[in-house]
């Protein structure tokens, strides 16, 4: 193990192993971290989302990571009222991270390594999806340094759902309760989902070619936001994490983007032409039969497209 501080302490002989959660966003991996860190063999630190690799190695990082720092800046001014929050912690924790990346991967070892009863630890950072071949490669190597499995999970949903959803989420975030009407939303959806943001999040296919470069078959877990809350899948991906199956909640919602809004069959048919190759993909995948059987928009617009 190539660390300073966690080296010198004893190691548990039991696997551990890192959870790289890699999204996609609004495909489940909120109610994913809800329920799996809540396990008694599992420790995921103070937040689900850390947001360390795309804020350092993505083209948009260095104005979020300025963003950052001068929003903790003014945190910073009221020493008093920072050290005795919560939010102190992870003010000071974050920006070690981003200063000192082996100081993330350190955190993690510790967490895996402080409790004889935690094996499963790990980061679900949906925007991970965009990462570089080279910036996976260096997170499996520091993490089996420290002796650490590499466990990614990579969730999926019909890129035109999870396209709009997103655009309500980040609607619902910004502009609170203000209210649109269905003609304004639709041509707000229609400037979203062509952007570099939501494309990163919603070609699946490149962000699998990306993680097949260097993570091994038995290291990945694809799974459908359509299938997600299903004891089959559960039971599946507690087994490749590693950990006991515990019967979540299903029914419990979290995150949710809610909206009256059909926004029709038009803006709709924009978004999946536009990721036309990725649904292609996928089906190819994972057996057309079974994508179109999940995903709507491709079941319905594929069947369009051979019918005209």
């Amino acid at each position: 193990m190539n660390t300073a501080g966690p080296a010198e302490k004893k190691v548990n002989t039991m696997e551990k192993r890192f959870l790289l959660g890699v999204g996609c966003q609004k495909g489940g991996t909120t109610w994913l971290h809800d329920y799996i860190s809540q396990h008694p063999n599992g420790d995921f630190g103070f937040q689900k989302e850390y947001h360390i690799f795309d804020v350092l190695f993505t083209d948009s990082g260095d104005s979020v990571l300025e963003r950052r720092r001068t929003r903790a800046l003014e945190e910073l001014q009221n020493r008093d009222s920072l050290i005795n929050s919560p939010n102190g912690f992870k003010v000071f924790k974050l920006f070690d991270f981003y200063s000192n990346i082996d100081s993330y991967f350190d955190y993690f070892w510790t967490l895996a390594n402080r409790n004889p009863d935690v094996h499963l630890t790990g980061d679900i950072t949906p925007a991970y999806a965009g990462l570089s071949t080279e910036t996976f490669a260096m997170i499996r190597a520091k993490l089996v340094e420290r002796d650490l499995v590499p466990r990614v999970v990579f969730l999926m949903r019909d890129p035109v759902e999870r396209c709009i959803s997103m655009f309500r989420m980040r609607m619902r975030i910004t502009r609170g309760a203000i209210d649109w009407n269905e003609e304004e939303e639709k041509e707000a959806v229609r400037a979203s989902y062509t952007k570099d943001t939501c494309v990163r999040r919603t070609q699946y296919d490149q962000t699998m070619i990306s993680l097949e470069q260097v993570f091994k078959p038995e290291e990945i877990f694809y799974g459908f936001y359509e299938e997600l809350f299903e004891e089959k899948t559960i039971r599946d991906l507690t087994g490749f994490l590693g950990v006991e199956y515990r019967a979540p909640d299903f029914k419990k919602q979290v995150n949710v983007s809610r909206t009256e809004h059909e926004l029709g069959e038009e803006i709709r048919r924009e978004i999946f032409d536009f990721y036309r190759d990725t649904y292609d993909f996928i089906g190819g995948r994972f057996g057309a039969d079974r994508v179109k059987r999940l995903w709507k928009s491709y079941r319905h617009f594929d069947g369009l497209q051979a019918a005209e």
